[in-house]
């Protein structure tokens, strides 16, 4: 099925222009044109494809779930078997085992030849019983030794994340390798999770989405209109707050 031509022409038939349509679906309307195009190498990742062809047809009046299974259908990847090559495939079954023959036996030699070698630089092992132990040397505790020093985590853990959106936007949250959440969230709705590793956002638009990292607020994720991906865990958590100066990306982000 060409996806792209059915919701273009659902499109035309509603008299509806891209930006209507980014307006109701909060997706960008670049989105939207490389979707009618089929330039699916251009959109964001599978994920959000999804949940922007789901927007989109809901828009236009299309039915969502089936466009979704065909693009899914179009991009899974094909596993072709290479051929063997045309000499190994000709070759006569009688002259291909007297090859391999040929060659186990010369590796057979090459170990024999290596073995021997190494046997001969060895030095000779004494018997069992003209062997003394040697006492074990037993640590003696030094008086007035300074204990490690234990790093201070960088991060207080488990970390608590709340998360809010002024206008509806796709967000996936993965905590601690466990979907958390994976839907279009409204606009105003709260959201709230606890991790104790790591929490992977993805924001569909940044410039409608605020989180809160243990009650402080979080630098934001990205451009408007430029989905974007972090990763919250102990080495990015300080980095990630909001704090001036900051610099116009924040580590983590893409």
């Amino acid at each position: 099925m060409d996806i792209g031509s059915v919701l273009r022409e659902a499109r035309n038939r509603r008299g509806l222009t891209l930006e209507q349509i980014a307006r109701a679906t909060k997706v960008p309307a670049l989105m939207l044109d490389h979707i009618e195009h089929n330039r699916f190498d251009r959109l964001p990742g599978s994920i959000f494809t999804k949940g922007y062809l789901r927007a989109f047809a809901a828009a236009v009046g299309v039915e969502g779930e089936r466009l979704v299974q065909d693009y899914v259908g179009q991009s899974a990847p094909s596993h072709a078997v290479a051929a063997l090559p045309q000499s190994v495939e000709s070759e006569p079954p009688v002259q291909m085992a007297g090859r391999i023959g040929k060659i186990g036996l010369g590796l057979l030699a090459v170990a024999l030849v290596l073995y021997f070698a190494r046997d001969a630089s060895q030095p000779a092992m004494l018997p069992a019983s003209g062997v003394t132990a040697l006492p074990q040397a037993t640590a003696v505790p030094t008086t007035g030794a300074v204990p490690p020093t234990v790093p201070e985590p960088s991060a207080p853990w488990p970390m608590h994340i709340e998360m809010t959106v002024s206008a509806d936007c796709w967000v996936s949250a993965v905590v601690d390798g466990q979907s958390a959440v994976y839907r279009l969230v409204r606009g105003g709705e709260q959201i709230s999770a606890t991790a104790n590793n790591e929490v992977v956002l993805r924001v569909g638009e940044p410039g409608v989405f605020a989180y809160r990292l243990n009650g402080r607020p979080g630098r934001p994720l990205g451009r408007p209109g430029t989905p974007a991906t972090v990763r919250i865990n102990r080495d990015t958590y300080r980095e990630l707050l909001e704090s001036p100066p900051v610099s116009s990306e924040a580590p983590g982000i893409s």
